[in-house]
């Protein structure tokens, strides 16, 4: 089977945060605009990205995504949850997880929702000033999906 690949269109901007797996047991993350048309590609993983776990803010600027690497070797363990700037992988906040039986991020648009704990690493000040944060709470085929609670609920797929 070849890559997989998956996007996540951001809200109010032309920007898509794409999610390849593959070669085998890589991920990589990159940024597409839409309007100009650009594509940068952006950070690998050794490891797994679960797309339906992830959400990109509103702007198309920060990345929140939930990973399992079986190899981390930093404090917070091999599983995590993470903001980082697309498309790049690198933690500006960060929480531990424990397992990967978990619920994505999300962005919402009222600052005053903060539904989440202080990360466990990094720091929340610039994603706070524009934007609010809570857990994923839709399930979809036993999967979590920031995008169906962040939409309205309302799933669509490329399929035919």
């Amino acid at each position: 089977m070849g890559p997989r690949i998956f996007g996540i269109i951001a809200l109010h901007a032309p920007i898509v945060a794409v999610i390849r797996r593959g070669p085998t047991d890589w991920m990589h993350v990159s940024r597409w605009d839409l309007e100009t048309p650009a594509y940068e590609p952006g950070a690998w993983l050794r490891g797994t990205i679960y797309p339906q776990r992830c959400d990109l803010s509103p702007d198309g600027r920060w990345f929140a995504y939930f990973a399992l690497k079986a190899s981390a070797e930093w404090e917070l363990g091999p599983t995590y949850i993470v903001i980082s700037r697309l498309p790049w992988l690198t933690a500006l906040a960060a929480w531990g997880i424990g397992s990967t039986w978990t619920r994505g991020m999300q962005f919402v648009e009222d600052r005053a929702v903060f539904d989440v704990d202080e990360p466990d690493l990094g720091d929340l000040g610039p994603v706070r000033e524009r934007f609010g944060l809570r857990l994923s709470r839709r399930l979809l085929r036993g999967r979590t999906s920031a995008r169906l609670d962040r939409d309205g609920g309302h799933a669509t797929s490329g399929r035919r």
